[in-house]
């Protein structure tokens, strides 16, 4: 017996709306399931964060290991070669690099030595002696004997070479070099010694005469001074010997006998 046409209609639409059911659950399951795939993506990222705290590390301990700095510190690269270090007595005093008053350090590219200020001579003034003759007395004493290229003293050593210098600093060579003059005034004219040499431990001082001078014009004279108390005594030593050296080795002024002790006769009182 056939089944009446509105049923079997019935059941098949029945049917046709049960089959569109069944789709709609396999998106539901697929689509969380690639959700939680996503989840898992996510975790992924995690790990890709990991990655990327493993590249600050390794950056930054490379940049640690690469540091120039340090190879820098260990760097054996020789210093620059300066005036001061290169083992030449560049400035010809005698003196090289340290040892040089010139040179502060190693780095330090000029060896030449600062300029010192002479020290005043020590009687510098005018006066009066005890028979009238005025006594013009000035000039000034080196400090730095020791590295100015010259025999000062006349022993044949110069500056380092010298026995007398301890170091390039030391102010004589055995004998302070001056330059002044003493002249003598009287009313019959005046003479002038240049000073060349004074020795202010042993007080006194030689010069050379001026070639104009009335008597001994360019032979050479040696002054000594001495204070007793406060006052202010001198002594023409010698006039008129041929060289310096012959000036200085004349220590005949007796000090302590201001009555005759200069060439027998009494010493000069210089008063201001």
């Amino acid at each position: 017996m056939r089944a009446p046409l509105p049923l079997l209609l019935l059941l098949f639409l029945l049917s046709a709306c049960g089959d569109r059911s069944e789709p709609n659950s396999v998106p539901d399951d697929d689509d969380s399931s690639v959700s939680d795939d996503d989840d898992d993506d996510s975790s992924v990222s995690d790990d890709d964060d990991d990655d990327s705290s493993v590249s600050d590390d390794d950056d930054s301990s490379v940049s640690d290991d690469d540091d120039d700095s340090s190879v820098s510190d260990d760097d054996d690269t020789p210093p620059a070669v300066t005036a001061c270090n290169d083992g030449i007595d560049n400035d010809g005093d005698s003196w090289t690099d340290m040892s040089d008053p010139g040179c502060a350090n190693g780095t330090d590219d000029d060896e030449s030595n600062p300029l010192i200020a002479p020290t005043p001579l020590l009687i510098s003034g005018t006066f009066t002696d005890q028979h009238g003759t005025e006594h013009v007395i000035e000039g000034s004493r080196s400090t730095s004997q020791c590295n100015d290229g010259i025999d000062n003293d006349g022993d044949t050593q110069t500056d380092s070479a010298d026995s007398d210098c301890d170091s390039a600093t030391d102010s004589t060579e055995g004998i302070g070099i001056a330059s002044g003059s003493w002249s003598q005034t009287t009313s019959a004219g005046s003479s002038v010694c240049q000073i060349t040499i004074i020795d202010e431990p042993a007080e006194y001082v030689v010069g050379q005469n001026d070639a104009s001078n009335p008597q001994h014009g360019g032979l050479w004279s040696r002054f000594d001074w001495t204070y007793q108390g406060s006052d202010l005594y001198a002594c023409h030593v010698v006039e008129n010997a041929s060289i310096s050296l012959a000036a200085i080795g004349n220590s005949t002024a007796d000090s302590a006998d201001i009555t005759s002790g200069c060439n027998g006769a009494s010493w000069l009182t210089l008063s201001p």
